[in-house]
């Protein structure tokens, strides 16, 4: 225990050492972007906090506004902005800092869950290297960067883990329900938690409920299909269902309460309870394909990727800064970490590294946001929505461990330098999202 402890707060420290010195080297060193209005040299925490930090600062500090016809702080998500506001009133620190406190107390909470949700689970052959592979994995992996800002991922990739770990360990489930509903209220694909709980809501109601040791999910283990002892009696598939549709009806709103609580505050502050989509409208790269075929058509064609890489197009990578450098440009690099967290999450299927509900969570987690915005917004912001997609650190866990650790310890290093200079670059303003 003493060991897991050292090297969990050793992952944290050190890659946190890795993002908040790049902050701080940039600040002093480099320019900030010209081009964006907001951009300003504001010190190390005010540099945490750019882009969408601003944002997150202004719901802390004076809440929500709605405009249909200029971008508004509604369509940003409550959970993150509230518990800064809270942390606030309890020590007197401005919203900045308290935005970076709480990002980085659930992202060193993350760690400790992923640690022990990698180690108990029987996927996993040698899970001591295994476990710390990953950890190391998530920590320097480039677009994690992120989970140190003043942004909402670490607080839902905790929230994920959680939620995941507890469907192992069979958690009561009006608790996994409350967990995932604080997630629903994070971030909008919080709601891909649903899934993986209608899979273990299925897997629960094959037995009485009563004692959950003897539940059909599984503990620890493969989240798969489970094997029935020897002489234990065929399931009743009508109870089953029964029993699960009885249990969905009741959980799965109660699953989503952070995001019917949102919903609601909507309806009484702004009379509509959707403005938080209707919102995401004025926030556009491009213009929306006129027709619903057409917007699928592309979709299906990955065109929002082909277009990053088209001169052309409103994506094209190389009309946002740094323009001439492919590198350290995450625009042009938002279609590869997407792409390549998706081949990790089915190299791991198929290794059988994932179980079902991870690979569900996963795709739904990728899909969402490149369903629901790269037609107007291109493959804007992709890598960081992949960045919370924490099986395919597993993934990565169990490839560096295949490897000789001198090579692991190569590629780490070479990821954790790109993140510190992604960190460096955001922090002065350049289009980092």
């Amino acid at each position: 225990m003493r060991k897991s402890v050292m090297r969990i707060l050793a992952v944290f420290i050190t890659s946190w050492a890795v993002v908040v010195l790049a902050v701080a080297y940039g600040q002093k060193y480099m320019p900030y972007l010209p081009e964006h209005p907001s951009s300003q040299k504001t010190g190390i925490i005010g540099g945490m906090v750019a882009w969408d930090g601003e944002w997150f600062v202004r719901i802390a500090t004076e809440s929500y506004d709605y405009s249909p016809t200029r971008m508004s702080s509604i369509v940003f998500f409550p959970a993150h902005p509230l518990l800064a506001r809270g942390f606030m009133r309890l020590t007197g620190l401005p919203a900045d800092v308290s935005l970076v406190v709480v990002s980085n107390s659930f992202l060193l909470a993350a760690f400790i869950l992923l640690e022990r949700y990698v180690r108990n689970r029987r996927l996993t052959p040698d899970r001591g290297d295994v476990a710390t592979y990953t950890l190391w994995a998530m920590a320097l992996f480039p677009s994690t960067f992120y989970f140190r800002m003043g942004y909402t991922e670490s607080l839902l990739v905790f929230l994920m883990i959680l939620a995941m770990y507890g469907m192992r360990r069979n958690w009561p489930l009006v608790v996994m329900a409350l967990i995932i509903g604080a997630a629903t209220a994070t971030r909008a694909v919080g709601v891909a938690l649903l899934a993986p709980f209608a899979l273990h809501l299925w897997n629960r109601s094959g037995s009485d409920g009563s004692n959950p040791d003897n539940a059909s999910s599984v503990v620890e283990g493969d989240s798969d299909v489970r094997q029935q002892s020897p002489g234990s009696p065929r399931p009743d598939w009508r109870k089953r269902a029964h029993r699960f549709a009885m249990r969905g009806l009741l959980l799965m709103p109660l699953a989503c309460w952070g995001l019917v609580m949102f919903m609601g505050y909507q309806l009484w502050a702004f009379g509509d309870p959707l403005v938080f989509a209707k919102g995401q409208v004025a926030w556009h790269e491009r213009s929306v394909p006129e027709t619903r075929l057409d917007r699928v058509a592309d979709l299906l064609t990955l065109e929002p990727i082909v277009a990053v890489y088209t001169p052309e197009s409103p994506c094209y990578w190389g009309k946002r800064a740094p323009h001439n450098d492919a590198l350290l440009n995450m625009n042009f690099a938002n279609p590869i970490f997407f792409l390549g967290t998706l081949i990790l999450v089915i190299v791991g299927r198929k290794k059988r590294w994932l179980d079902q509900p991870e690979l569900v969570l996963s795709v739904l987690l990728l899909a969402i946001p490149y369903i629901l915005q790269s037609n107007r917004m291109g493959m804007t912001s992709q890598a960081r929505y992949a960045s919370v997609v924490f099986p395919a650190y597993i993934v990565m866990g169990h490839l560096l461990a295949h490897l000789p650790k001198l090579v692991s310890g190569y590629l780490l290093f070479c990821s954790g330098l790109l993140m510190g200079a992604y960190a460096t670059l955001f922090s002065l303003w350049y289009f980092f999202f």
